[in-house]
């Protein structure tokens, strides 16, 4: 030591004496990033267009598990002996009132049931009218224009309350009408509640990133909608292919992050991604 003091050359390797050394600036572990704009949260741009958009039609066909209820308009058509066409509303008591036939009571049933139904009734007046299609006369059923419905979408949505729908809208058509999920609202866990019991849970990403529908079921009076709050929310940017927010479930992790971002860009650095994280004041 008294010879490194007393001697200021260089030592063997050409490292100056630890005294020699200039003193080193301290940095930092890990730096912020700085976010000069906020980043759009992935999926919002979906329902920014008017609700009209996804309305479904009044008229056309109808899914396979369509029940039908009052207010309903059945459109009977008869052809062969004897030939005529009816439309009927389902009454408050579900039924409808046939020709020389009386009543049929077709609420809560599909349209094939209701079919059976309406031709067995007609049968019992009309000889040439057979149940299995094979007579001189023929049996169509159809539904015209259809009922409306009251459903709820509650919790973290942009605009919250009830709305009446289209007996035939489905789950995603409520949420256009409420505006989608708010800046803290979740779309990965969006909850159908019917008579106080939870029917389907839905995802959006499957349905942004795959195109698969899944978990979009037809909606039935005085449904609840409920959106909770986003758990865990992640803001990826660089050499990213689409930068933004993203929510994550408990099981992902960064892997999904850069795939929900589209992957990485040609010329980003697979060995250089830096995480910034807010900690609690204890940790």
């Amino acid at each position: 030591v008294e010879e490194a003091q007393a001697d200021p050359r260089p030592f063997d390797d050409g490292r100056l004496p630890a005294a020699s050394q200039p003193p080193r600036a301290a940095t930092p572990a890990v730096q912020p990033v700085r976010e000069e704009e906020e980043l759009p949260l992935f999926g919002r741009r979906l329902f920014d267009l008017a609700p009209e958009t996804f309305a479904p039609p009044s008229y056309g066909p109808v899914p396979a598990d369509y029940l039908i209820g009052p207010g309903d308009e059945i459109v009977v058509e008869v052809w062969g002996e004897i030939s005529y066409r009816e439309v009927h509303v389902v009454d408050r008591r579900g039924a409808v009132l046939l020709r020389e036939a009386g009543q049929a009571v077709v609420a809560g049933h599909d349209l094939e049931e209701a079919r059976r139904i309406i031709t067995r009734r007609l049968a019992s007046v009309h000889s040439g009218i057979a149940l299995d299609g094979t007579g001189d006369t023929q049996v169509d059923v159809s539904l015209g224009r259809l009922r409306n419905i009251r459903v709820f979408v509650i919790g973290e949505t942009r605009r919250p309350g009830g709305y009446e729908l289209s007996s035939a809208a489905t789950l995603f058509q409520a949420l256009y009408a409420a505006g989608g999920p708010s800046d803290l609202g979740s779309m990965r866990s969006i909850r159908l509640i019917r008579s106080n019991r939870l029917v389907v849970e839905v995802d959006l990403y499957r349905y942004l990133t795959e195109g698969i529908r899944e978990g979009d079921v037809s909606l039935r009076e005085g449904d609840t909608i409920f959106l909770p709050v986003a758990e865990t929310v992640v803001s990826v940017q660089g050499a990213v292919r689409r930068p933004g927010r993203y929510e994550l479930r408990p099981e992902e992790s960064l892997r999904d992050l850069i795939a929900f971002a589209g992957g990485l860009a040609a010329g980003a650095r697979a060995d250089a991604v830096r995480v910034s994280r807010i900690l609690p004041a204890t940790e």
